[in-house]
């Protein structure tokens, strides 16, 4: 009986090795019956067609550049690609293309090999930037993107050129004439109010009381 089990074991064992050798890396595309390191075309197609366990990923290894290095001219077309799937596709697919361009981005992700890629923030800027309502979720949450990428340079110039709003209703001085205004003037998501958001805790944060008077910052 202990032969047989033996026989079996050696029987199985070149079977159990030729299964492991065939479990990819992650970030790798399966191209013809063999899996090879993402080139843009087929991580973008993983992308969209949502190929894969995680159709994420090889996007994320060519940005970070962890198979093969690339020229910062096909990393900036790539990243284009993505910021047009992100003001043109539907939700799901732009939350993929946004969720790539924040883990490419981030050093933060101890799993994630290569190399941070460091245009992630201009690919958000130009999604900020597109937007006509500077007031609308999509604006405002760019900007969180643009600070989560570093692009604290971008929000400093956007708060000191971005229109001062006026203070809100309970911070407003009393009208001498006794009016009461038919609505409030707040902005809280103007461009100044969603960029000074970010700058609290650095050195060019805006003055507590003003910004709170014009923004209504709630916690």
């Amino acid at each position: 009986m202990k032969k047989v089990m033996m026989l079996l074991a050696a029987l199985l064992l070149p079977a159990a090795l030729v299964a492991q050798e065939t479990v990819p890396e992650r970030g790798m595309v399966l191209e013809e019956g063999t899996w090879q390191a993402p080139t843009p075309a087929t991580a973008l197609r993983a992308l969209v067609n949502r190929e894969g366990i995680h159709p994420r990923d090889p996007a994320v290894a060519l940005l970070r550049q962890t198979f093969e290095p690339r020229s910062a001219s096909e990393l900036e077309a790539f990243a284009d690609q993505l910021t047009r799937i992100m003001l043109e596709s539907d939700d799901e697919t732009a939350r993929d293309a946004r969720l790539v361009l924040l883990v490419a981005a981030s050093n933060d992700y101890p799993e994630e090999e290569g190399i941070p890629y460091t245009g992630a923030v201009d690919a958000f800027i130009r999604v900020y930037e597109a937007q006509e309502d500077k007031a609308s979720d999509e604006a405002w949450n760019a900007m969180a993107w643009i600070s989560d990428t570093g692009g604290i340079e971008y929000i400093i110039e956007t708060f000191n050129t971005a229109e001062i709003p006026p203070r809100c209703l309970q911070h407003a001085p009393p009208d001498p004439e006794g009016e009461i205004p038919v609505e409030d003037p707040c902005q809280p998501r103007s461009r100044w109010c969603s960029a000074g958001l970010y700058l609290f805790g650095t050195p060019h944060a805006p003055d507590d009381e003003e910004y709170d008077s014009r923004c209504v910052r709630k916690w």
